[in-house]
């Protein structure tokens, strides 16, 4: 039979093939151009697979009616389905171990998160493993098969405080080995013993000294301490205490300090209120209000909420101050100062002088091993080689301090550049006479009440602009 009117078009990748019948010169080359005909043509052409019976029964009958040049789509093969991703499935809330407070619509500032603490006994799975799936394999429509792409595997979770049990079923399950708070610090999952204070922390209860995360349900009384390496979590007030805290603190109700409290935290640090209280914290302080106290943050402090005052007192900040208003219509004196921390600057010139202490030994230190190399053979002994090694030993341990040294320098070196260049006092609100902002030094006393502004350093002084 006579096929130029029958036109066959393969996908390059082989995944589909249409036909098209085409006007025939002559009638009688439409003749045996039937629906079998057309299976028939395909198979003889090696297309066995994904073939569409109904378009080639339409194609057939199209041609029968005449209709002709209508590419109609034959056999179709099968893409491969790529495998699934390994995954984790938690079993436990597992949140970032920042504690910053969250506003609501009506203003109020919501605690009550930053407090949520996710635990976890010994023996508990916390999460499990599931790992990727290989996928399912395609074909084109020459039945030739087509590999999927294999799901890619997740690095296995690393931290402390738990035990990894592979299963029959190739899952892999993550246990605690202890009862305690279970939290995310960055990449780690990270499981620590917890003291728990169902009550008030007064002196019956007794101070508290403890290696993890501190929670009081209740208050915690003027004159107590609490010194802790992890987390402090206080669901009501703290009065005239003292809390050491090497991660964040957060305090529900408020810090009532009579002038006699101390709060400072490796981290962050939030708290509905602080009056006449000394807070430092090497992370941002989060309130409501603040009031006749003295406050240092390395990174921001952001008062927000209903009220949204500072109000007395020194805020220090490093990166930022934001509030609604500053000081009050009585000309409160109220300094807001943009710098960095006492002791900061301290901390600069002792490592700039541990990184010269530390290039001189390791100049030493190469030195000697110049000279052990050059020894003549004959020379050495076994003693030269110890001694050889010894220095090349003290040489790594040096190196290793000196890379870390560098680091923290860079960085508080970067953080300072930071702050003179971007770092700003805000209020979207009052600011009244009384207060006075420095930034690196340049001071600007507020002479007459202003509203929304903005202060920043320039090379004229401090800077005030609208917002």
């Amino acid at each position: 039979m006579n096929n130029e009117c029958l036109l066959m078009d393969i996908d390059i990748n082989r995944m589909w093939v249409t036909l098209t019948i085409t006007k025939p010169e002559f009638p009688e080359d439409l003749e045996g151009l039937s629906e079998d005909y057309l299976e028939d043509f395909l198979m003889d052409e090696g297309i066995c697979n994904g073939i569409l019976y109904d378009n080639i029964k339409r194609l057939a009958e199209m041609a029968e009616n005449g209709e002709y040049d209508v590419e109609l789509k034959v056999a179709e093969g099968r893409a491969p389905v790529p495998g699934e991703d390994g995954r984790f499935e938690y079993k436990v809330a597992i949140e970032d171990d920042r504690a910053k407070p969250k506003i609501n619509e009506d203003g109020t500032v919501d605690y009550h998160n930053s407090l949520s603490i996710s635990m976890v006994s010994n023996g508990q799975e916390f999460a499990v493993y599931h790992p990727p799936t290989m996928g399912q394999f395609g074909s084109t429509v020459y039945s030739e098969m087509i590999s999927p792409a294999k799901g890619k595997e997740l690095r296995a979770l690393r931290g402390k405080g738990f035990r990894i049990e592979e299963n029959s079923d190739d899952t892999i399950s993550y246990i605690a080995t202890l009862d305690g708070r279970i939290a995310l610090d960055g990449d780690r999952v990270i499981i620590e013993p917890i003291y728990v204070v169902s009550g008030n922390l007064d002196i019956k209860e007794g101070n508290i000294h403890f290696n993890g995360d501190v929670e009081v349900r209740g208050d915690v009384s003027s004159g107590m301490t609490i010194e802790t390496t992890g987390n402090v979590f206080v669901s009501g007030h703290v009065g005239a205490s003292t809390i050491m805290a090497g991660k964040n603190v957060t305090i529900r109700r408020g810090l009532q300090g009579k002038g006699r409290a101390k709060i400072v935290a490796g981290g962050d640090i939030a708290c509905s209120f602080i009056e006449q209280s000394e807070v430092t914290a090497e992370g941002s302080i989060h309130a409501e209000s603040i009031m006749q106290s003295e406050i240092i943050a390395r990174n921001e402090v952001v008062v927000q909420g209903k009220k949204g005052v500072i109000i007395g007192g020194t805020v220090t900040a490093t990166l930022g101050i934001k509030a609604k208003s500053f000081g009050n219509d009585a000309n409160e004196n109220t300094m807001l100062q943009i710098g960095v921390p006492r002791g900061y600057l301290d901390r600069v010139a002792q490592l700039r002088g541990d990184e010269r202490k530390i290039r001189q030994d390791i100049d030493l230190l190469e030195q000697k091993l110049r000279e052990m190399e050059m020894m003549p053979e004959g020379m050495k002994s076994e003693a030269t080689e110890a001694m050889r090694m010894k220095c090349l030993r003290a040489k790594v341990v040096k190196s290793t301090e000196m890379k870390d040294i560098q680091e923290e320098l860079a960085e508080r070196e970067q953080e300072m550049e930071n702050s003179k260049r971007t770092a700003s006092v805000q209020a979207t609100g009052t600011i009244y006479p009384g207060v006075v902002v420095n930034i690196w030094r340049e001071a600007m006393a507020i002479k007459q009440e202003t509203v929304s502004a903005k202060f920043t350093l320039s090379s004229k002084g401090v800077r005030m602009e609208g917002i």
